[in-house]
């Protein structure tokens, strides 16, 4: 999770959102302390390391106090749904190349 790396980010996120999927494993990612990096990954421009680390967060406050959930959701809310003035046709600006068919180049 704390790696500089978006795709090790994701892959790290994306297995603790299966394990998530049990709660006692929820309880335990939590207990390990993954709740600041996980919040702090909400933030990523990589949709899909935010979205992974949404979905642990939301996993992990599923005994929590209505009032936790409230707090959580609007977070939750506010990073995923977050407007950004970027337009997909200036990705150029990211270094993303578009080949010929069409298929993003230099991954």
């Amino acid at each position: 999770l704390y790696s500089p790396i978006e795709n090790i980010q994701r892959v790290a996120a994306g297995v603790l959102c299966e394990l998530a999927q049990d709660k006692e494993a929820a309880e335990a990612i939590e207990a390990e302390g993954a709740t600041a990096p996980l919040t702090e990954l909400l933030h990523s421009r990589n949709e899909g390391v935010a979205t992974y680390a949404a979905a642990v967060l939301f996993r992990m406050s599923e005994d929590k106090p209505q009032d936790y959930k409230k707090r959580l959701s609007v977070e939750l809310t506010s990073s995923l749904f977050r407007t950004e003035p970027m337009a997909w046709n200036e990705t150029a600006d990211l270094g993303l190349d578009i080949g010929a068919q069409g298929e993003p180049l230099g991954y």
